[in-house]
């Protein structure tokens, strides 16, 4: 195969100066691993700039990081899979889905990263200084984060445009709760939608 024709790997820069082309290349060819560690970094550097409690444990905290950002990923791309079934031309698969959830992670890393960072450099309580720039900064990222989401589902899992775009404005508002909780809700009504389906072809048999 020639190097014109082998499929470059998807980019970390790339989906913020052009998400469209890394979809595709995340379609062709889904990579988690680097992505994870990198978003892992700056979510971690973060949350370590705005914890303004020097009792809290580094360690503790990089550990709690780490397994918020696999969490994350891991139930956004059960909650898409699960959005398959209203799909039905959808072929996208769980690791496509898990990649395109690590990249779009990155720009939450971001938005984490600034925030300390404006709190690092304001100083003093974080929660009287910043609140109202804080709010403007994850405004601004959600709503980017929603609009990469929708484009993802559409380019990435094959959904309707009407179906990627409501099912990022209602997964993505859904992550503010409880990731924990979350992740039973969507296993309850994955297992019912399952048991559902079952049924049906059982009666058209």
């Amino acid at each position: 195969m020639s190097d014109e024709l082998k499929v470059q790997n998807p980019s970390l820069i790339g989906i913020i100066t052009n998400p469209s082309q890394q979809f595709d290349r995340i379609y062709e060819k889904p990579l988690i691993g680097f992505a994870m560690v990198i978003t892992m970094v700056f979510y971690a550097v973060g949350y370590l700039l705005e914890v303004t409690d020097e009792t809290t444990s580094i360690i503790g905290s990089i550990i709690g990081v780490i397994i918020g950002v696999i969490l994350r990923v891991f139930i956004l791309s059960a909650v898409f899979m699960f959005f398959t079934t209203f799909a039905p031309k959808s072929t996208v698969t769980l690791k496509q889905l898990g990649s395109m959830n690590t990249y779009i992670s990155f720009i939450l890393a971001i938005n984490v990263l600034v925030s300390g960072i404006a709190i690092f450099m304001i100083g003093g309580n974080p929660t009287v200084l910043f609140t109202n720039m804080e709010t403007i900064i994850n405004l601004i990222f959600t709503i980017w984060i929603i609009v990469l989401t929708a484009l993802g589902l559409e380019r990435v899992a094959g959904f309707s445009k009407k179906l990627a775009w409501f099912a990022a404005i209602l997964v993505i508002l859904v992550t503010f709760f409880d990731q924990v909780v979350a992740l039973f809700l969507i296993l309850v009504l994955y297992s019912l939608l399952k048991f559902g389906l079952l049924l049906a072809k059982q009666k058209d048999n």
